[in-house]
């Protein structure tokens, strides 16, 4: 049961990251150095929306199984997004 609770506050997060997602999705640079560096953040992004996602859902349904899984996805996404930038720069 407080998977189930713990969904809602999911919530809030996932409908910002939506948002943000989107918004990078959208927008495109004229230097060619830093739209690359955006396009590899949207798609970053994106898989970090995707684990999200999954997890919401697995915590909606009470699967502690699955969100256990969603959650190891996430921190993998969220890594990897941080990651661009350093990859991208080689700073």
């Amino acid at each position: 049961m407080a998977l189930r609770a713990a969904a809602s506050d999911l919530a809030g997060p996932l409908k910002a990251a939506e948002g943000a997602s989107q918004r990078l999705s959208a927008m495109r640079l004229e230097d060619q150095r830093l739209e690359k560096q955006r396009a590899q953040s949207a798609s970053a992004y994106a898989s970090v929306l995707a684990a999200m996602r999954r997890l919401e859902a697995a915590a909606r349904a009470g699967n502690p199984v699955t969100a256990r899984q969603a959650a190891i996805d996430l921190n993998t996404a969220a890594t990897a997004l941080r990651e661009v930038g350093t990859t991208t720069t080689g700073a």
